[in-house]
């Protein structure tokens, strides 16, 4: 439960939801979480994205990437 497996997690669910199409409550059972804390981590994480350009551009690369 430390800050940086917590932000994997946020990260993991975002890309999985927008690029893989798994639904937040899918990923909240895959890492064991309440799907209510993984849906509040993920809209968290688009807030801090909104407000922070190279936080965006490096989320917007690992989309290109997994995108093929």
């Amino acid at each position: 439960r430390t800050r940086s497996l917590a932000h994997a997690r946020r990260l993991c669910a975002l890309l999985g939801r927008d690029v893989g199409g798994i639904s937040l409550a899918r990923t909240a059972r895959l890492f064991r979480r309440d799907p209510s804390t993984i849906s509040r981590d993920v809209a968290s994480l688009e807030r801090r994205i909104a407000g922070d350009p190279a936080l965006a551009r490096r989320v917007e690369e690992l989309r290109k990437a997994l995108a093929g």
